[in-house]
């Protein structure tokens, strides 16, 4: 159990730093990609475990808490696509077929998507200019590439799921 956790810790914090540090880096569209998401979302529904969904709401938190972006943005839009992923992996598409792997990847991004949409039209509720043809730019290069990266998580990852089972991230459901 302190393997699972320590490790999940560590998977969480890589895809986070290598989102903000690597990718944010890159030109655009390269730096739209969404990592977190695309992982987390790859994690639960590949493993069946909820650690990827605790990757996610703890991006946004950390995004927020370090003024990556406009306080909220990050939180309330995790915590939307948090829900969406428990339940888009429990409830709508099985959890190791590569269909269901991609279409939950791309539907926990649209939910990202839209969630952040929605904390911006709050923000210009209450005075605040956006942005929107960049917001929109982004948006759309983040879902592009969520069909690349699905993919590729579920070629690269597949190979260690037998080890990561053998540590503990076995399947929660029933």
């Amino acid at each position: 159990m302190i393997t699972r956790i320590i490790l999940s810790i560590i998977f969480g914090g890589l895809a986070f730093m290598i989102q903000v540090s690597f990718i944010a880096a890159l030109p655009f569209p390269l730096s739209a990609g969404l990592l977190v998401v695309y992982a987390g979302a790859y994690f639960t529904q590949h493993l069946g475990v909820q650690d990827g969904i605790v990757w996610i709401v703890a991006a946004g938190i950390v995004s927020d808490a370090f003024g990556l972006a406009p306080p909220g943005y990050g939180t309330v839009a995790a915590l939307c696509t948090g829900a969406w992923l428990f339940f888009a992996s429990t409830r709508i598409f099985s959890h190791r077929s590569l269909y269901g792997i991609v279409s939950c990847v791309i539907t926990t991004t649209l939910v990202f998507q839209l969630a952040a949409a929605l904390v911006l039209v709050v923000f210009l509720l209450l005075g605040r200019e956006i942005d929107w043809q960049g917001q929109a730019n982004l948006a759309l290069w983040g879902m592009l590439f969520s069909l690349p990266m699905a993919i590729i998580l579920f070629k690269v990852c597949s190979p260690f799921r037998p080890i990561l089972e053998r540590v503990g991230f076995r399947s929660e459901r029933l």
